[in-house]
């Protein structure tokens, strides 16, 4: 619900909107932006402030639902059944909500951890990975 405005209501199933008390709905954000929203948070001292959580990361909008931030600026991802190697810094690896599988290191060669260490592994979302211990290089993956 909007925090000044009753009748305002925002739904983060898929991203809709109601300015009538939810009477009815429009929508205000879908495909491509990802379809599976899991939360909403408007920020109640300027509520045109909003950040939506999804599969993919967060994206958040300071106009209303206008326009949106990009989740590509973010190294987030919802695993599954998550592993890690032996190696330093070590991998943590598994499949992904929606976006396929990776591998990423802990630590990136820069001070951050960027898109550039995420590879993906040849594992659907709900599939398993197993580094091998004896070679860092290697992973088993599979359903």
């Amino acid at each position: 619900m909007h925090p000044r405005t009753r009748h305002r209501l925002h739904a983060s199933i898929v991203a809709w909107k109601s300015t009538d008390g939810g009477r009815s709905f429009t929508a205000f954000r879908g495909a491509p932006g990802g379809d599976d929203y899991h939360r909403i948070w408007i920020d109640p001292q300027r509520p045109e402030v909003m950040l939506l959580a999804t599969d993919q990361g967060a994206i958040i909008t300071v106009n209303g639902g206008a326009t949106w931030s990009s989740w590509y600026n973010q190294p987030t991802a919802q695993f599954y059944h998550v592993s890690t190697d032996t190696d330093f810094p070590y991998r943590v690896c598994g499949g992904q909500q929606e976006s396929g599988s990776a591998c990423v290191r802990s630590r990136g060669d820069d001070g951050q951890i960027t898109f550039r260490e995420w590879h993906p592994v040849g594992v659907e979302e709900y599939g398993y990975v197993a580094p091998d211990p004896l070679d860092p290089t290697s992973c088993t993956a599979g359903r």
